[in-house]
């Protein structure tokens, strides 16, 4: 039998349990920046580390100065100088930044961040100094983008500031640096910073001198967020809709804000029931009424035949859908969309099928982008709403080999609307590794039910092993 001593003060006699479930409430579904677990980051920890630009309290080292703080102070010294905030006017301008617009109290940063900072001479000066020059990096950049390409959002910020910074962010590592800054900024999970800090910054340089003819902070985030959305290569809606609502009333930092806006995740709009392609063979014999009932006197000897063939193929149910290519035996063709819920559109005679899937462009920066916005679903208790995690595992299903790559890139339009890592195989290592050690359960999304159908058009017993590419190379004739 094992005993322990609990000393003379049991510390568990004493938890306060309500107090317990009020902080896992709010540290579980409030504005908390996490993480990746530790059975995920390790199966590859480069897609969660900081290329350039460290940002928040887990990525940084506060004892030692690098090339990147030095970044920061010169971004630091342009707008102190713009905002004439002195040395006795930090403070004050600390405590106004810090506080929420829809609270008049000030936040507690350090809590905005799990448990595991690292930093045990943390203070709450010292994470709030450092998160609100965070906050000051990111306006910086948000101008050197909407000034870099001009975006139509007006800002009163002066010719001076604009430059300043612009040749800052040029000289700290050259051409492309946008890329490689736009994904530290918005795409790494563990490299966020409140979303309220920013939108108060901006609104100190908008509003500084009395100009108040800059254009609201949701309009900047908008037109900074679609930059970042059409160079991702993700479907996505506009971050304009009112569906999305970017705002920092409603999201807690950029990656959220991404993850509204990109079309798998998040909620989707209600869309309607999607007509088949007018590529279907009886569309293309409009006009030809004695040809088109050969098609259905044709469909209707095979249906017989197949029926007195009586093979014994029956159906099976498989875990996991079977890949692009199998699916294609089977008479399913693949189309991609800008956008909208995956759906499989049956044709008229049931022996040709099309799924719709949301549309993606493979690139090197990929597969960070996909297991940050999965991880951000898994740390934020979504388990009922990873659509974006759904659609992920869903097109891991469907690439298991480099046939099932050249299948989605043929669509009219293609599922994989380009590949630029150069090598189909490596597509396939990419989807199957980017969900590695995560668990997935289909029970109530949007996929369950376009699951089921595709296991029930497969599983035909007729369907999978008969032929009908001759009868598509007739139907093209006309």
């Amino acid at each position: 039998m094992v005993t322990a001593s609990l000393g003379s003060d049991p510390w568990l006699l004493s938890l306060n349990i309500d107090e317990l479930r009020a902080r896992l409430k709010e540290r579980y579904w409030g504005p908390a920046v996490f993480r990746a677990p530790p059975h995920i980051r390790k199966v590859r920890p480069q897609c969660y580390d900081v290329d350039i630009l460290p940002l928040g309290l887990y990525n940084r080292d506060f004892r030692n100065q690098t090339p990147t703080d030095q970044l920061k102070l010169k971004v630091l010294s342009v707008f102190l100088e713009y905002l004439e905030v002195d040395q006795q006017a930090w403070k004050s301008f600390c405590t106004e930044v810090a506080t929420p617009p829809a609270s008049g109290n000030v936040a507690d940063l350090e809590d905005f961040y799990g448990d595991d900072v690292g930093q045990s001479f943390m203070t709450l000066d010292l994470a709030q100094s450092a998160l609100i020059i965070d906050a000051l990096v990111v306006v910086a950049f948000f101008i050197w983008i909407l000034t870099r390409y001009e975006s139509p959002v007006r800002f009163s910020a002066p010719p001076l500031l604009v430059s300043q910074t612009m040749e800052i962010f040029s000289r700290a590592n050259g051409e492309g640096v946008e890329s490689a800054l736009a994904e530290d900024i918005f795409w790494l999970c563990e490299n966020q910073i409140p979303l309220f800090l920013v939108e108060n910054v901006w609104n100190k340089v908008a509003s500084h001198g009395g100009d108040h003819t800059s254009s609201p902070f949701h309009s900047v985030l908008s037109c900074n967020l679609r930059f970042i959305l059409r160079n991702s290569g993700l479907p996505f809606r506009d971050p304009e809709d009112e569906v999305v609502r970017l705002e920092s009333s409603t999201c807690n930092h950029l990656l959220q804000c991404l993850h509204k806006a990109v079309w798998p995740g998040g909620a989707r709009p209600t869309t309607t029931k999607a007509k088949p392609s007018n590529n279907t063979c009886m569309n293309r014999l409009k006009g030809h009424a004695i040809l088109k009932q050969l098609v259905t006197f044709g469909t209707i000897v095979v249906s017989i035949v197949r029926g007195l063939l009586n093979l014994n193929l029956t159906g099976r149910t498989f875990p996991v859908l079977p890949s692009a290519s199998e699916l294609h035996k089977s008479g399913i063709r693949f189309r991609g969309t800008d956008g909208g819920d995956i759906r499989l559109v049956k044709s008229f005679h049931r022996l040709t099928a099309t799924l719709y899937i949301p549309n993606m462009v493979i690139a090197d920066s990929t597969e960070k982008r996909l297991r940050n916005m999965c991880v951000y679903e898994l740390i934020t208790g979504q388990t009922e709403t990873r659509g974006f995690t759904h659609y992920v595992y869903f097109m891991d299903e469907l690439i298991n080999k480099e046939e099932d790559v050249r299948l989605l890139l043929q669509g009219k339009p293609p599922v994989i609307a380009g590949n630029f890592m150069g090598d189909n195989q490596m597509v396939v290592t990419l989807f199957t590794n980017v969900l590695q050690n995560f668990h997935l359960d289909f029970t109530g999304s949007h996929l369950y039910k376009v699951r089921a159908e595709i296991f029930s058009w497969y599983n035909n017993r007729w369907r999978r092993y008969f032929t009908i590419y001759t009868m598509w190379a007739f139907y093209n004739h006309f």
